[in-house]
């Protein structure tokens, strides 16, 4: 962040890409996805579920946030929708 000075690390989930040759090529992201600020303590760890047959799961992810190791927030598995443009 420009103004507060913090540094954050990001580690992302695992991405695989599904219908390459043939059918509607889609993305699904599965595994953790890690922030992490080392100035401040604070840690986000977010897990996403990947997706079953029929999109079982599919933008489904649960996680929690601490604060220099104090649990602050824990979600439960939430739908989340995203767009892709071409």
């Amino acid at each position: 962040m420009a103004r507060s000075g913090e540094v954050y690390t990001l580690v992302p989930p695992m991405a695989r890409v599904h219908n390459i040759v043939i059918g509607r090529t889609w993305v699904d992201a599965s595994g953790p996805l890690k922030l992490n600020c080392p100035a401040t303590g604070v840690q986000c760890v977010l897990e996403f579920t990947p997706c079953g047959w029929f999109s079982y799961g599919r933008h489904e992810f649960s996680g929690f946030v601490t604060d220099a190791g104090v649990l602050r927030r824990h979600t439960r598995i939430m739908p989340c929708s995203y767009t892709i443009f071409s």
